[in-house]
């Protein structure tokens, strides 16, 4: 190859690669804690919180939290499985935001254990933390959180699921950084 083409050749990968970088670059808001019924009785108290590695503010529109369970909603009538939607949810740049859910017996993380699923709007698993009876993470006990150990590495185009590996119980810390944990203890 002549060295003007090679000169014109890498300049036009160049051009052309430094979008798909900086496409990859993308994240959006990560799951990171979920805290179970605090006192193991009500599920009045439960919250999950995300974290946004973004140097911007990240919407959660058209994304949704579920346990695929169904139940009987009070005014929609049987639900076969029930998405809390996080339409009103804003994780900050470079931050976190915990959200409360709402006490419901369509949605509560079954202390004993349970599945949590991050959708979006087509249903497409974002991530998942089995816990207790569902899954091999032990179920938190009094005090403590299902925590991510590396949420931030994460990444929205990925689309890769966490799985229960990628997760430990720890002492509850919302709002803060998660403790640094053991995977799938």
């Amino acid at each position: 190859m002549k060295p003007a083409t090679f000169a014109l050749a890498l300049g036009t990968a160049l051009l052309i690669a430094v979008p798909a970088a900086a496409a990859e670059d993308t994240t959006a808001p990560t799951l990171v804690e979920a805290q179970p019924s605090p006192d193991g009785h009500t599920h009045d108290e439960e919250w999950v919180e995300f974290a946004n590695p973004a140097p911007t503010a990240l919407d959660l529109e058209g994304l949704f939290l579920t346990d695929h369970d169904a139940c009987f909603a009070p005014g929609e009538g049987y639900v076969e499985t029930y998405r809390l939607a996080l339409d009103n949810v804003t994780v900050p740049a470079r931050d976190r935001v915990v959200v409360e859910l709402p006490a419901s017996p369509c949605l509560n993380l079954a202390d004993g254990g349970d599945d949590l699923f991050l959708e979006d709007e087509q249903g497409k698993q974002i991530q998942q933390v089995a816990y207790g009876s569902e899954g091999e993470l032990p179920a938190p006990g009094t005090g403590e959180s299902l925590s991510a150990c590396q949420a931030t590495a994460e990444r929205w185009s990925d689309r890769q699921p966490m799985i229960h590996g990628d997760w430990s119980t720890a002492m509850a810390s919302p709002g803060n950084a998660n403790p640094s944990c053991s995977p799938g203890r």
